[in-house]
């Protein structure tokens, strides 16, 4: 890592995370805290976000005290367990195929030597715990009372600190750099495979693990997957989105468009609408105003272009962090926004014709407004000979 994320940066930043959150088990009077974590989108981002692991096997759960820094992962796979010792800052990492059992019966295991009779214990991600899970911690803490906090702990991982927004800045850059790859690569006749793998393998090998690359030609919505083998032609338009996490699990989504040649009428006038829907979007992102407001925004920059919005084929925006999403998602229209929130900004309005490009940046309010989190180029590039 740089200076300014080094390692104990991380294990302070850390340190600070813990203590928030065990600010919220004491109003809430819970003794312990327990997110559920599993090896899918929306599933890893609290194990990072408390530990700065990145957990690979399908199912763990982090246990974390009321007090103090003894936090706990458990985990099935002896592998797993290893890789996890390597990168866990300030906690301890258990095993539970050497004992025989499985994770779950090592978690109620451990709620019932740290619970009293009726104890309160707290769950993050909690609809992700299975009915066989379910039956097994109520069989073992009958009277334990539970509490979802998953929303309350939103709130505060969602305000990002300096040392997190650093983090997303790396990622933006990385993302930048990828695009500028796919840039130099862009030509008619150009194997699309060839041009995103490179993408795909810079970003891989500077330490984005997890994410994915999309595309979409002139001007259609992103389909069901990618024909490697499709080879441009000169009056194709290419739109690029990448979300990738970057080295300390940050999420951040980035798009570019790429002309190959001249750029189609009924093409342009749809970029140009949506990069102006993008504009207006943004200028309503400010503390205090609601998710509606965006929407509100988009679609009437789009009536004012002269595009009939039809559906949504995304959402207009999110939060974003250790998860893709570290909120509800779809947010409700009246969720708002608060300084230092960081959000991934994409106009979803559908347009007639099925027309509806993918423009995204990731920012940051501020008490202005929003700021990028990594400064981008024009949408359109263009790539190839006239």
């Amino acid at each position: 890592m740089n200076g300014a994320l080094s390692s104990y940066s991380l294990s302070a930043e850390i340190g600070r995370r813990l203590r928030a959150v065990q600010d919220l088990m004491k109003a809430h009077g819970l003794g312990v805290l327990v997110a559920v974590g599993a090896g899918a989108p929306g599933g890893r981002g609290w194990i990072r976000y408390f530990t700065g692991a990145n957990i690979w096997g399908p199912r763990v759960f982090l246990v974390l005290p009321a007090t103090g820094s003894d936090t706990l992962v458990i985990t099935r796979s002896p592998d797993d367990a290893e890789w996890l010792k390597r990168s866990v800052v300030g906690g301890r990492v258990e095993s539970t195929l050497t004992a025989r059992i499985t994770p779950i019966q090592r978690l109620v295991a451990m709620l019932a030597e740290l619970l009293p009779a009726a104890g309160a214990v707290g769950f993050l991600n909690m609809t992700a715990l299975t009915v066989d899970e379910v039956q097994r911690l109520r069989e073992a803490c009958p009277a334990a009372v539970w509490r979802d906090l998953t929303a309350e702990a939103n709130r505060i991982r969602q305000i990002k600190s300096a040392f997190e927004l650093t983090a997303m800045r790396e990622t933006g850059r990385l993302l930048a750099q990828a695009l500028d790859i796919i840039a130099g690569l862009a030509r008619p006749g150009a194997r699309l495979g060839d041009m995103l793998g490179e993408a795909e393998r810079f970003l891989r090998g500077r330490g984005c693990e997890l994410g994915r690359v999309e595309c979409a030609m002139n001007g259609a919505v992103f389909g069901e997957g990618v024909d490697v083998d499709r080879r441009p032609g000169q009056d194709d338009v290419l739109q690029v989105q990448l979300k990738y996490a970057g080295p300390l699990g940050y999420w951040h989504e980035l798009s570019r468009v790429f002309a190959l040649g001249r750029v189609p009428g009924p093409v342009a006038a749809c970029l140009a609408a949506t990069t102006q829907a993008l504009a207006e979007a943004k200028a309503q992102i400010a503390p205090g105003a609601s998710y509606a407001h965006v929407t509100a925004a988009a679609e009437r920059s789009f009536a004012a272009a002269g595009f009939t919005v039809t559906g949504r084929h995304r959402l207009d925006c999110h939060t974003s962090g250790t998860d893709e999403t570290d909120g509800a998602c779809p947010p409700k229209d009246g969720w708002r926004f608060q300084e230092g929130m960081t959000l991934a900004v994409h106009p979803g309005s559908l347009l007639a014709g099925g027309l509806g490009f993918c423009l995204d940046q990731t920012v940051v309010v501020t008490a202005a407004g929003t700021a990028p989190l990594f400064p981008v180029e024009a949408a359109l590039v263009q790539g190839g000979s006239a």
